[in-house]
């Protein structure tokens, strides 16, 4: 995985394992849903205190850095009323 400088403190590891994990091929390349990986990121890795800007900015630069297509997919988590 490239090097992509991190304004949060999340392990590479889990970054790119959230990023493989919610990356789905389509004929355009690989498409990332950003919401997706976030949500997936804070599973991985119980953080909680992060914003969800803060970590989908980090996930965006890596998986541009892998040669993913990011889609940028809304609020992450549940609907608010």
């Amino acid at each position: 995985m490239p090097n992509v400088p991190l304004a949060v403190q999340v392990d590479p590891a889990d970054l790119e394992l959230a990023i493989r994990s919610c990356a789905r091929s389509q004929s355009g390349g690989r498409v990332l849903s950003v919401a997706q990986a976030v949500e997936e990121l804070r599973i991985q890795t119980g953080d909680f205190l992060n914003s969800d800007k803060e970590l989908a900015n980090l996930i965006s630069a890596a998986a541009v850095a892998q040669g993913c297509v990011v889609l940028l997919d809304g609020e992450v988590g549940p609907p608010r009323a």
